[in-house]
């Protein structure tokens, strides 16, 4: 069949490649780096936050257990707007988006403090928290295609691998930082009104950090607004129809995202109903995925040399199979944590860390060549839009595992299996992906085919 997306022309190339002379780690670097982190760092102290919040409630009823509906609830708004959010970044300057996404970012965690002031512990504060959550999922709704579409404006095609291997290592080590951070503020500050005043001052401060970046230019001024913007784009879709290799790399990053969305919850739990630990510890714990993450998502970087490795991320989703299944194995049953008889992990809790550290790397291995192909393999007119569908769907992964961890953690409940056991389930998920995975190693600086 004939293709419907127009090639690159030259001249497309030299326009939206125009800073490409510049040093990969010049000023604009150094500015979107350290925003996007604390960006990220923020969202996950408040995220944290509430879901230990959330994580409380098992202590008396291990099934009111409020993480899932708190994880949908993040996880909409990029569902909901990430198409009407990638038709911004190509309608609109993407630097100037980033600054808006920082100032409302201002707004939703001032939102957040008004609550935990005004109302006391309750039901009805803890909705209004996951409602706070909401918000601050569609402002980070409106960063991420901005944030990542802005990469190959700034820079050259032949740095993606490496930028993007810093970009997705310092949100990691952000997400690290954040998620120990809330479980400290909970367990030293002396009201959780306190703790929310750090988010309304790093909010503030990642504004700030903005200012030195330089300003980029308008993709397609002249873009229409359609009511189809507001899921895929429909020029964006069609890209996706043509392109096999595109639609696989989308399909495969959603299930990163899902597999990270069940981590954060599972581990709460594991850590209340399991370990007995502190909101400190649990915290910590939390954060050794996150630690491999950033390993592997550097690691992944080197390794990919302006290339594309469908290998990598075969070895890497073999390797999160295998690990993932190593942390569901059941123990013994023990009633000395806590108020509920559940079944212990296989491995301490040194172990446990370990696993979950090695977890992480495989994923960031997984991801980032998945990631880098769909920046550089897009249109380059539609990558804002591209962007927007990839955020769409990493996010229905997320709202998948919030669902999914409901359920699962039901059964577990139910059957005494302990919490870990979760893990089992989605090791099986990540196998049969990966033993269907038919993406081939291919360059990344040619302009991508259609299929016939």
């Amino acid at each position: 069949m004939t293709s419907r997306v127009a090639p690159l022309k030259p001249s497309e190339r030299v326009r939206m490649t125009g800073n490409a002379h510049h040093s990969p780690y010049d000023k604009s670097f150094w500015s979107l780096l350290t925003t996007q982190f604390l960006g990220a760092f923020n969202d996950n102290v408040y995220k944290m936050l509430v879901l230990l919040l959330c994580a409380d409630r098992i202590k008396v009823d291990p099934l009111d257990d409020w993480q899932g509906p708190a994880t949908m609830a993040f996880a909409a708004p990029f569902v909901l707007f990430s198409g009407l959010c990638g038709f911004l970044g190509d309608r609109f300057s993407k630097s100037r988006i980033i600054l808006l996404s920082k100032v409302l970012e201002i707004v939703v965690m001032g939102a957040g403090l008004l609550v935990f002031w005004a109302l006391p512990p309750s039901r009805t504060q803890l909705a209004l928290l996951i409602a706070v959550l909401f918000l601050m999922g569609a402002q980070s709704t409106l960063f991420g295609p901005a944030k990542y579409g802005i990469l190959p404006e700034l820079w050259d095609r032949s740095w993606l691998p490496k930028i993007n291997g810093w970009m997705l290592m310092t949100t990691f080590l952000a997400i690290i930082g954040g998620t120990a951070a809330a479980g400290i503020l909970r367990d030293t500050l002396p009201s959780l009104t306190v703790s929310q005043s750090v988010c309304v001052l790093l909010a503030i401060v990642g504004t700030l950090t903005v200012l030195p970046m330089r300003s980029t230019p308008v993709a397609q001024p002249d873009l229409k607004f359609r009511s189809s913007t507001l899921f895929i784009d429909p020029e964006a879709r069609t890209a996706l129809r043509e392109h096999s290799k595109l639609r696989t790399a989308l399909l495969y990053s959603s299930i990163f995202w899902f597999v990270g969305g069940v981590f954060m919850q599972v581990v709460n739990t594991m850590g209340t109903r399991q370990y007995g630990l502190t909101d400190t510890q649990k915290g910590q714990l939390a954060a050794t995925t996150s630690i491999g993450i950033a390993i592997g998502s550097v690691l992944a970087g080197a390794l990919s040399k302006a290339q594309f490795r469908a290998g990598l991320v075969r070895i890497a989703g073999m390797g999160l199979a295998l690990t993932l299944g190593l942390i569901g194995m059941p123990g013994r049953l023990s009633s000395d944590v806590g108020a509920v008889v559940d079944r212990l992990p296989w491995f301490p809790l040194w172990g446990m860390a370990v696993l979950l550290t090695l977890a992480g790397l495989f994923a960031g291995l997984f991801a980032i060549p998945l990631q880098v192909y769909l920046q550089a393999m897009a249109p380059e007119h539609l990558k804002g839009r591209m962007i927007g569908a990839m955020n769409l769907v990493n996010w229905i992964g997320i709202i998948l595992s919030g669902a999914f961890y409901h359920f699962a953690n039901r059964m577990a409940v139910k059957f005494q299996t302990g919490a870990n056991t979760t893990f089992a389930a989605v090791a099986l998920i990540v196998l049969i992906a990966t033993l269907r995975f038919r993406m081939q190693d291919e360059p990344l600086d040619v302009t991508p085919p259609v299929d016939p």
